[in-house]
């Protein structure tokens, strides 16, 4: 099997319907079942966050609107991934992209995760750092 090289396709390519077997298209359904299910899930918790934050006498804290944002971006790209997903198993066409499309949202997701936990333990490490300072000048 030779590779083709992006610069080797003139025009537009065809994309093809992939084979797959009634145990496969049910995976992609029940992947895309959860994916929508997970964004569902996290627009409905963004949505009382920002509701709190907004109602509630209490002092207002700018992480709960980060905290609202992020749950937005994800629940949109769970819906998004899980639309893809949906296509794939339940049509009859170019089934090429819509794997593209999945898979892309899939990656964007597993990305944003992949920040908020280093930008995370970046800022607890400097909450301990801080911290330990602090005891250490006390003394």
């Amino acid at each position: 099997m030779t590779r083709i090289q992006t610069d080797d396709i003139k025009g537009p390519v065809e994309l093809a319907q992939i084979p797959l077997g009634a145990a496969e298209l049910d995976q992609f359904f029940r992947l895309a079942r959860w994916m929508a299910a997970c964004g569902w899930i996290n627009m409905g918790l963004s949505a009382v966050e920002l509701l709190n934050f907004f109602t509630l006498h209490t002092p207002k804290n700018p992480a709960t609107i980060v905290s609202a944002l992020l749950k937005i971006a994800i629940a949109s790209l769970c819906i998004q991934g899980a639309r893809a997903f949906r296509n794939v198993a339940g049509t009859d066409g170019a089934d090429q992209r819509e794997l593209v499309l999945g898979f892309g949202k899939l990656r964007t997701l597993f990305l944003l995760h992949t920040i908020v936990m280093v930008v995370s333990l970046v800022v607890a490490a400097a909450v301990i750092a801080a911290a330990l300072v602090l005891y250490l000048a006390m003394r």
